[in-house]
């Protein structure tokens, strides 16, 4: 007697199943693929400037201007931010703000304070004297 073999018809719903974990596939698969590529970047030697316009320049502009419709205050001698010492700054910008995302998970405190050492090049010496006494009392991480 010769032996049957039964194929089970396939049903509508085990096409969207099926393109559902290709797609996951691809999906993870892209993730693993560029996950170090990503990392890679983010652990690249970076110059203060680049770092300053990788992280700050999208709300705070290339030339810390400033933008009004973001709420992002100047840091350049335009604005206040000399008015705050380095520790304070510093800890801004690692742990954000009411409206300022936090960093803290992608800048380290070193590469915080390049950022600070940045922008103090748009201040007026004047302001660069006036922050250095504040920050004497509340200094940089290293």
């Amino acid at each position: 007697m010769p032996i049957r073999i039964i194929q089970h018809p396939k049903k509508a719903s085990d096409t969207p199943l099926l393109i559902s974990f290709l797609v996951l596939g691809l999906f993870l698969s892209a993730i693993f693929w560029y996950g170090d590529r990503l990392h890679a970047i983010d652990a690249a030697e970076l110059t203060p400037q680049q770092l300053y316009n990788t992280y700050c320049a999208a709300c705070h502009g290339y030339e810390g201007e400033g933008v009004e419709s973001l709420k992002a205050p100047p840091l350049n001698s335009e604005g206040t931010l000399y008015e705050y010492a380095d520790g304070t700054i510093q800890r801004a910008i690692l742990t954000g703000g009411e409206i300022m995302p936090k960093h803290d998970q992608i800048l380290t405190t070193t590469q915080a304070a390049e950022i600070i050492n940045y922008m103090k090049t748009w201040w007026t010496d004047e302001q660069i004297a006036s922050q250095a006494l504040l920050s004497a009392d509340d200094p940089m991480e290293p």
